[in-house]
């Protein structure tokens, strides 16, 4: 792993979480249970499905476990803070460069007091990295982080954080990480609201296995109950079929059915549905009942009879007749909106993302009524909107 580690490369997803849990289990590694500071982790995609699936798995076992008192306390509840530092180029070049200058002087002096031979693991591992001893080699390791930057999008679909600006003082990033994990845990439950609620599922795992458990029972019921299937089949192609196709632009239809077929086989309700959702169709299902008038005597009594039936509400994914596009303002006023949430960065970082940010959201806008026009921002107008240039 060193020599990935010296050309200034990421090391595989593999090595990466091994490593992770190496760290945070292996009791010799001294891993106590109480907490982890993990630093540049996660750096690709794979890797932040990994952390979530781990948090998912961590936080199930605590809750298995929370009922066991001796074992709850090796399970306690897991929570994740996501804390994310941007400097620009230029000044992680800078950081880089007087790092190993810094480690180089370190070994230097430790040389001097004959303290390699004492400690040569610790030498090893205080010394300056390959990466931090030319500019091209710290250059190429801030490409090569910027490639990643996607993985910060996705990593905040799950853990949410606010990207801070790194490049003022040792005091002024202390106060925004202070503030950072303020705001992330005001927005955890407490320990005892989370407690009290806890047991019920969250919506992960209720659906986790429902692929699988529907092709079960479909096997089940083709096999041991076949003449009903079949029953069930001609009945969504004689009745449920036509109406989904009356309604196929409204994204739904509503199928009401009185059909013996629900009474005498109570099973078939449930075979309809699982058929219809192994075809991509999402389905609610009610018995619902109606008063039919069937005779008034001369009082005035009105005799009712109670008539039950099944009601199903089959939904499926809305098709576009006619898109509205998304001409020049629309795109601009979105790029306009992601930009203000960097207000809080420094002049510095503003101007480095903007930068990727102007290369990426170049356009050709959508034809116009003649068929005819295309539309670029231009470099020099997305620096005069982003306030750069006059």
């Amino acid at each position: 792993m060193q020599p990935i580690i010296d050309a200034g490369v990421l090391v595989s997803d593999a090595q990466a979480l091994e490593a992770l849990l190496q760290a945070l289990f292996d009791t010799e590694e001294g891993a106590d249970g109480g907490g982890a500071l993990v630093d540049g982790f996660p750096r690709t995609r794979i890797q932040v499905d990994y952390l979530r699936l781990l948090a998912d798995k961590l936080n199930r076992l605590h809750v298995k476990n929370a009922q066991f008192p001796q074992r709850a306390q090796f399970f306690p509840r897991c929570v994740f803070k996501v804390v994310v530092l941007y400097v620009d180029e230029e000044e992680s070049v800078r950081r880089q460069i007087g790092r190993g200058k810094m480690a180089a002087e370190f070994c230097m002096r430790a040389e001097e007091a004959g303290l390699r031979a004492l400690a040569p693991g610790k030498m090893q591992q205080h010394g300056p990295r390959t990466t931090d001893s030319t500019e091209a080699a710290a250059r190429r390791r801030y490409a090569i982080f910027k490639q990643h930057y996607g993985t910060l999008l996705k990593l905040s679909e799950h853990f949410p954080f606010h990207l801070i600006d790194a490049m003022g003082s040792v005091a002024e990033c202390e106060a925004q990480i202070a503030r950072e994990l303020s705001y992330q845990s005001s927005l955890d439950l407490n320990e005892g609201t989370y407690n009290a609620i806890k047991h019920i599922p969250l919506s992960n795992d209720l659906v986790a296995l429902s692929r699988q458990q529907l092709v079960v029972r479909l096997d089940e019921y083709c096999q041991q109950h076949p003449r009903t299937f079949s029953q069930v089949v001609a009945l969504i192609q004689r009745q449920v079929i036509p109406q989904l196709r009356r309604c196929a632009l409204a994204g739904y239809a509503i199928f009401e059915s009185t059909d013996s077929l629900f009474i005498d086989h109570p099973m078939a309700t449930d075979m309809l549905i699982d058929i219809l959702s192994d075809r991509g169709f999402s389905v609610a299902h009610q018995i619902k009942t109606q008063q039919v008038p069937v005779k008034v005597d001369t009082d005035g009594i009105i005799e009712s009879h109670t008539y039950a039936f099944q009601h199903f509400r089959i939904s499926f994914e809305k098709p576009v007749v006619r898109g509205k596009g998304r001409g020049p303002t629309e795109v601009e006023n979105e790029q306009s909106l992601t930009i203000s949430n960097l207000e809080s960065l420094g002049e510095k970082a503003q101007q480095e993302i903007a930068r990727g940010a102007r290369k990426a959201i170049q356009y050709q806008g959508f034809a116009n009524d003649e068929g005819q026009g295309e539309a670029h921002l231009k470099d020099h107008e997305w620096e005069k909107h982003m306030g750069y240039s006059d």
